[in-house]
């Protein structure tokens, strides 16, 4: 195919209008207006990107990523998922990395045309892949690939009893112990049905754990067979609870059809729908099935096979649970069911929980403690303790010895916390694994004979907050390095080093006072002056690691209203909704009280139409946590609006907070603020969409400054009155 024929291929697949997204006139864009043609290309680069997954994930029999993820502000991490964990080529993966670097160019500065003729080539390689996988993997009988690519199943990762053997062999060392939490090691990944002794270990248990436990102990106790389904996304846990159940309560599950794996019932003649629809075949209309099926499924595969059913008018029954569910809503129910069906929701669970106190993560402490506690089937500790009495000590055994300190624990996983919520990034169990690996291990190669100096750069606070090209964790972390807030306090310690005589006993006295203890503290001894930056810069980063962890004022806001917004406080919203009326005014300027400018670019007038703002929040969610002292199931935005003869909503995450606080402070946003504030810069032209529809505006001359309300009488012949103000 032609470059010109892929793109009109992409065009027509996608639905895009070819009035605005042919080749011929992209091609056309590219030339008179480059920086416009890249923004538009971005919409297509999202939905390419989307597409791709699906049919990677489809190849590897992987769950694929919810659509949820596919934010354009997010794209470096999701294709780095990708790399990681669905073996994206490098070709490909480099190509994306040019095209992501290109569009974030274009509000910085102006996009030259041959750029622009750049990222729509990568666009074209990237649909020219996606079509070659399309001609070799198309069914005979026509099915859309978009359905071939869709997975039915969770399909996690676990550790085999094999591997977990080798972990502590007494001949093993730390560092191999450790490859297992990497997710590129081959050894962490076998089949999902073995649970083993390691991942027995390593077990964390969720409150969703004891609710599926409890409706297989409910099941149990009748006669009548039933469906029970585990609903949500790829690396929610599904899988990993159905293999410990399977492992540790295997009675309860004795009278069940299992299906978790896509691979147990996957028949290349058929597509995942129709698959699907085999396993449920039992529970179609007017059929009494012979035995219970408990089936983990991604809620996106669900969404199809519910909407094809519906079309086939079969499955009514179930398709009737599914609608009394609101499975598919954000205020969906996190457990449903009738006398023959059961759902049970992972959507929204969030590893971490929201509290009045701020945000807290038991699940991510404890693993962290897994890995370090002293317990005898702990193959990390075992193996760290084995190395140790055998004189064995290098960066990474210190930095081991620094994560099982419970302060730096915390201040982890708080630092955790607040990268998910800022830059809304998803940790799964693996991704979380892998972090830990990579906090511990430095990239370069490990030697007993290591310098002071090599000791300190690949410490734990630098290997947190200096590596941002890692991963895309560690960069979202690397925002949030102690070094990018600075204070007074910080300054002056830091002066006090450098100004001291002896500096070792600064380091000393400044750990001790902290910890009251000699573990951890790092040795500068040969040293040269020319490094005691980094040496500053350690300081700063593991003190700040090792006091109470502080978050900055905005942040803890953010958090609080999250928290009054789902416990329904309303006295906490108004306050919120305070912030939210001035930001509407000031968007684009008020001339006065009750009015804000459109934006029109008459050349001779500013025109300015009233409004009336009222409060508005979505009422299933508002509230749906009331009473509840710990929240588990959220979004990390709210939903709040204003209603003007109409309900206008839209979603606040922390970065539009932060942005609207700025604005509020006379800030003036440009264009890449608009563009990452797209939803409410939305809101606000629905509102001025509505209030134009009043009878009566408001004139500013830009020379003069004179104003000039005009209005269309009621009763009078005339069509506007105009009047000076």
């Amino acid at each position: 195919m032609y470059d010109i024929d892929i793109w009109n291929q992409i065009v027509t697949d996608n639905n895009y209008d070819k009035e605005n997204y042919g080749y011929n006139k992209m091609i056309q864009q590219i030339e008179t207006s480059p920086s416009a043609a890249v923004a538009k290309m971005e919409l297509i680069f999202k939905n390419l990107s989307f597409e791709r997954m699906k049919q990677i994930s489809f190849s590897l029999k992987k769950e694929s990523l919810s659509i949820r993820f596919f934010d354009l502000n997010k794209m470096r991490y999701v294709w780095e998922e990708m790399r990681i964990n669905y073996q994206l080529s490098d070709i490909e993966y480099k190509k994306v990395l040019n095209f992501i670097s290109l569009a974030e160019r274009k509000f910085k500065r102006e996009i030259s045309v041959r750029e622009a003729e750049i990222a729509m080539s990568i666009l074209i390689f990237i649909a020219k892949q996606s079509f070659e996988w399309k001609e070799i993997n198309t069914l005979s009988n026509g099915v859309s690939n978009s359905e071939v690519a869709a997975s039915i199943v969770d399909n996690e990762e676990s550790t085999s009893n094999e591997v977990y053997e080798k972990l502590i062999d007494e001949n093993k060392n730390f560092m191999k112990a450790l490859t297992v939490l990497q997710s590129s090691s081959k050894e962490s990944v076998v089949n999902a049905d073995s649970f083993g002794q390691f991942r027995s270990y390593m077990h964390v248990e969720r409150s969703i754990e004891t609710e599926i436990l409890s409706v297989l102990e409910s099941a149990q106790k009748k006669n009548a067979p039933s469906l029970i389904m585990l609903c949500g996304s790829v690396g929610d846990g599904k899988s990993h609870l159905l293999a410990y159940i399977k492992e540790n309560r295997p009675e309860l599950l004795s009278n069940f059809s299992v299906h978790n794996d896509s691979t147990e019932s996957y028949d290349p003649k058929k597509t995942s729908l129709e698959t699907l629809e085999r396993v449920l075949s039992e529970f179609d209309d007017n059929i009494t099935p012979s035995k219970s099926s408990l089936i983990a499924i991604n809620l996106g595969v669900l969404h199809n096979f519910y909407n094809q059913q519906r079309s086939n008018g079969k499955f009514g029954e179930l398709c009737n649970f599914i609608d009394r569910s609101e499975v598919f809503h954000q205020s969906g129910n996190a457990f449903q069911e009738d006398s023959q069906f059961k759902l049970l929701n992972f959507a929204e669970l969030q590893p971490f929980t929201l509290e009045s106190n701020g945000p807290n993560s038991e699940f991510f402490l404890n693993i962290i403690n897994k890995i370090t506690d002293n317990h005898p089937l702990n193959p990390f500790y075992n193996a760290w303790m084995k190395d140790k009495e055998n004189g064995i000590s290098t960066v990474i055994h210190q930095n081991y010895s620094l994560l099982c300190n419970p302060k730096i624990k915390h201040s982890i996983v708080q630092i955790l916390i607040e990268a998910m919520v800022k830059e809304k990034i998803f940790i799964s169990t693996r991704s979380f694994y892998n972090f830990i690996y990579e906090i511990i291990v430095p990239v370069n190669e490990i030697t007993q004979t290591q310098s002071n100096f090599d000791l300190i750069k690949n410490s734990l606070p630098n290997l947190l907050f200096a590596h941002p090209d890692r991963s895309q964790l560690l960069k979202a972390l690397s925002e949030l390095d102690p070094l990018k807030n600075r204070s007074s306090q910080k300054d002056e310690m830091i002066t006090e080093f450098l100004l001291s005589q002896n500096k070792q006993s600064f380091i000393n006295d400044k750990f001790k006072a902290i910890e009251n203890q000699n573990s951890g503290i790092p040795n500068i001894e040969g040293i040269s002056k020319e490094n005691y930056l980094e040496v500053t810069k350690l300081l700063i980063r593991q003190t700040s690691l090792l006091s109470d962890y502080e978050s900055n004022e905005s942040y803890r806001e953010f958090i609080s209203y999250l928290f009054a917004y789902y416990t329904g406080d309303g006295d906490k919203i108004s306050v919120l909704f305070d912030l939210l009326k001035d930001v509407v005014f000031s968007w684009n300027g008020s001339p006065m009280e009750g009015y804000i400018f459109t934006g029109s670019t008459n050349k001779e007038f500013n025109i300015a139409v009233p409004v009336h703002l009222v409060e508005d929040v979505d009422e299933t969610i508002f509230g749906s946590m009331n009473g509840k002292e710990s929240i588990e199931r959220f979004n990390p935005y709210l939903k709040v609006g204003f209603n003007q003869d109409k309900r206008y909503f839209f979603e606040l995450d922390f970065a539009l907070f932060s942005l609207l606080k700025k604005i509020r402070k006379g800030y003036r946003p440009n264009k890449q603020d608009i563009q990452n504030a797209l939803q409410f810069n939305e809101l606000h032209e629905k509102i001025i969409k509505s209030a134009e529809k009043n009878n009566k505006i408001l004139l500013l001359h830009k020379k003069t400054n004179a104003m000039y309300e005009v209005s269309k009488p009621r009763f009078s012949n005339a069509k506007f009155e105009m009047k000076k103000v």
